[in-house]
């Protein structure tokens, strides 16, 4: 049980990564993509705050959603509470259409962090609009 928790978090904090920066693209004002990430970080919060899964959902690339149904979605995350998620030390790396992405995540106060400096998410801007490419590797059930 105490493992399945633990993959709902992964899950959990692969989507925050994803919101952050879809929603980037979204509230943009002309700065720069680095820029837009860190400043979509509160609207992000708010959806997971709100437990808005369709929102969530809809912020992966379509590879992902080719991959994991929404209904299998809300199963990996429905359960978890939102109210102590945590994002903190945002770093991004743009390469082109992609963005390579390092943050710490916390629930409860505890680390559930799965970007990593030799591990980041991976995101890729497409329409210039930016998804979370690398929730596949997060898995789905």
């Amino acid at each position: 049980m105490k493992s399945t928790r633990i993959m709902k978090m992964l899950v959990c904090a692969a989507a925050l990564g994803a919101a952050v920066l879809a929603l980037a693209a979204c509230g943009g004002s002309g700065g720069s993509d680095d820029a837009a990430v860190k400043s979509a970080l509160n609207n992000a919060l708010k959806a997971y705050h709100n437990q808005d899964w369709r929102t969530a959902y809809q912020l992966a690339s379509p590879r992902f959603q080719s991959t994991c149904s929404y209904d299998q979605y809300v199963k990996a995350v429905s359960g978890t509470d939102f109210s102590t998620l945590t994002i903190d030390q945002i770093k991004v790396r743009l390469e082109g259409d992609k963005a390579y992405v390092t943050d710490t995540v916390t629930i409860d106060g505890k680390d559930v962090s799965i970007a990593t400096d030799s591990s980041p998410e991976v995101f890729v801007k497409i329409d210039g609009k930016w998804y979370d490419d690398n929730k596949g590797n997060s898995g789905c059930s």
